[in-house]
């Protein structure tokens, strides 16, 4: 129910960097969750007056779920046994028959669990339900045909700057690359998300739209930006 970027490749591919010493990557565990779920609490700072920050932390839990949920891909990085980065991605050449019915039905009890989680907030629950909706068509709109897609990235506050965003950006477009991905797409926000990181990746900015989910949420007007890259360029 979250939007997500397009990006397209412009310059000569590069290797994926070496982990800083102190983090290993790994597969994401149902066990991570917890850890993901609280990276992402750090790119909502503002609680809107319509929910609660216990209400926000749900709306967070049931979002990288829905996330994960359209994933074929899941690796987390982690310092001290602690997830300090997740990425989260779908590739199509992993995609089995009736594997996407399967993930819109898992989609659709984690946003159902979300919406009847006790009375109080159901119509805060509900708006933000339909502003995801609204927002997922404005994105279906906005982005070109895709055969793979971050769907989640996330590093910790205190352990950004370290190379650690961009090494599991670079390693999910290498796994799509070697599963014959042509396009991997990605979706962020200005202001709120640092956008101009996927540009130094080598993604290129292909659309816009107003956000209609996260300027509810954060109170401020809000575009959504759509990056793509060409997976099948090499320089």
């Amino acid at each position: 129910m979250f939007i997500r970027i397009l990006v397209r490749l412009t310059q000569t591919d590069t290797p994926s960097q070496d982990a800083p010493s102190d983090v290993s990557i790994r597969e994401f565990d149902v066990a991570d969750m917890r850890g993901c779920v609280e990276i992402a609490a750090e790119v909502w700072p503002d609680v809107p007056e319509t929910m609660t920050v216990k209400e926000i932390m749900k709306l967070l839990k049931a979002y990288v779920a829905d996330s994960s949920a359209m994933a074929t891909w899941r690796e987390v990085a982690c310092a001290s046994d602690e997830v300090v980065g997740v990425v989260f991605g779908m590739i199509e050449g992993d995609m089995r028959p009736f594997d996407r019915f399967k993930m819109a039905l898992l989609r659709s009890r984690i946003w159902l669990g979300f919406l009847l989680h006790g009375r109080r907030f159901a119509l805060a629950r509900l708006s933000v339900l339909a502003k995801s909706a609204l927002t997922e068509m404005k994105l279906a709109r906005a982005r070109p045909d895709t055969d793979a897609e971050v769907t989640l990235l996330l590093v910790r506050s205190d352990h950004r700057g370290r190379g650690i965003g961009r090494l599991l950006m670079d390693r999910f477009l290498q796994e799509a690359r070697a599963k014959h991905a042509e396009v991997a797409t990605v979706y962020t926000t200005d202001p709120g998300c640092n956008w101009q990181f996927y540009e130094t990746c080598g993604f290129e900015l292909v659309g816009s739209f107003d956000d209609t989910l996260v300027s509810h949420l954060q109170g401020v007007d809000t575009k959504a930006l759509v990056f793509a890259i060409d997976l099948r360029l090499k320089g």
